[in-house]
């Protein structure tokens, strides 16, 4: 565990409650650069205080926001049939480096406040985590600097795609936090546009957009009627 990770993991907004606690035990678990996260579902279940399939519903959504990635991590001294599921998590979006509907003027990005790796965001309490080892797994874990990494290939960051729509799933979302839709996908293309954004994987920042202006309350309700149509 180290403070690159597990700061930018507490700063997350917007979460469900089991999610962040998820995302925190992943970090946790992480090496200095986010990547092979291992815990024992078993084990974040113990964290959470939720059940089991409790957490691996969480998973699923970090991994649908773009939070965390199913890690290549190949270890060669495990059987293929005995290794466990590892995750990567996601500096670049966990660091605030996903568009935002209200983009604080003036502020340097980075440690202002002696949290390395840390955006200015607002945090509520102070919490403290110590290392714990896995109460888990069943297999030993892979030493550190006992064979060479291999390269991992990341999707390259590319702008905002021409004719970019929200999809079915945004509306959905969109529904269920009452916002508008087509509105809130307008600014998010000017502000890309405006910005000359650069991103991995934009249906999920947008995904965090949507959720962003519903928390900060600045986004415009969704009409009686829904959000309907296509963004055109």
């Amino acid at each position: 565990m180290a403070v690159e990770v597990l700061g930018p993991a507490l700063a997350v907004q917007g979460l469900p409650a089991t999610d962040k606690l998820v995302l925190i035990g992943l970090a946790n678990h992480a090496k200095a650069d986010g990547t092979v996260a291992y815990p024992a579902v078993k084990t974040l279940a113990v964290y959470c205080c939720a059940s089991e399939r409790t957490v691996q519903r969480a998973l699923r959504r970090l991994e649908d926001e773009g939070l965390i990635s199913r890690s290549d991590w190949q270890p060669d001294h495990i059987r293929s049939d005995r290794r466990p599921v590892a995750y990567d998590l996601n500096l670049d979006v966990l660091r605030g480096d996903i568009l935002s509907p209200r983009e604080r003027q003036d502020t340097p990005r980075g440690d202002t406040q002696g949290r390395h790796g840390v955006t200015p965001r607002a945090l509520r309490g102070d919490i403290a985590m110590s290392p714990e080892p896995s109460l888990e797994p069943s297999v030993e874990p892979l030493k550190e600097n006992t064979r060479p990494q291999r390269n991992r290939k990341r999707k390259p960051e590319v702008p905002l795609p021409e004719g970019w729509q929200p999809t079915s799933a945004h509306h959905d979302l969109a529904a269920s936090l009452g916002v508008d839709c087509l509105h809130e996908a307008a600014k998010f293309a000017d502000h890309a546009a405006a910005k000359d954004r650069r991103m991995r994987d934009w249906d999920a920042a947008f995904r965090t957009w949507l959720r962003q202006a519903r928390d900060f309350g600045i986004a415009a309700k969704q009409p009686a009627g829904g959000s309907g149509g296509n963004w055109r």
